[in-house]
């Protein structure tokens, strides 16, 4: 039969385990929170690993990394030359857009002054003031 004292030495060890098990999670959470990832660089960091991977799967289809090298060269070479008018005719329809809309604002206030020499004309009078 189990005498008190070993009632006695059971709730000692059954208290002992729950004060490891509270310290353990304790190191866990602290460790965590020195620990914390940055999304933004999590991102970067498989971006950069999908391109390392490209460019051995393009090693291991050409037979050397020079090879593939090239290749990557030659796909960042299209890619540039079919951008770039793309993104100078986004360029020039922004800049009209902007024209357009500094325009209309002109024709709905017909009586104020430019924006720039109001902006010009506030900053004299702060330099003055001080």
């Amino acid at each position: 039969m189990a005498s008190s004292r070993d009632r006695d030495t059971a709730a000692v060890y059954t208290d002992d385990q729950t004060d490891l098990r509270a310290a353990y999670n304790r190191g866990r959470m602290d460790e965590r929170r020195l620990r914390r990832h940055h999304p933004i660089i999590a991102l970067v960091v498989v971006v950069l690993a999908l391109i390392g991977a490209w460019m051995v799967f393009l090693a291991a289809r050409e037979g050397s990394f020079s090879s593939a090298g090239q290749v990557a060269d030659q796909n960042i070479s299209t890619v540039s030359q079919e951008a770039g008018p793309a993104l100078r005719q986004t360029g020039d329809d922004l800049k009209d857009a902007g024209q357009k809309l500094k325009d209309k604002s002109q024709t709905l206030r017909p009586g104020d002054q430019d924006v720039d020499s109001t902006t010009t004309t506030s900053r004299t009078t702060t330099t003055t003031q001080r």
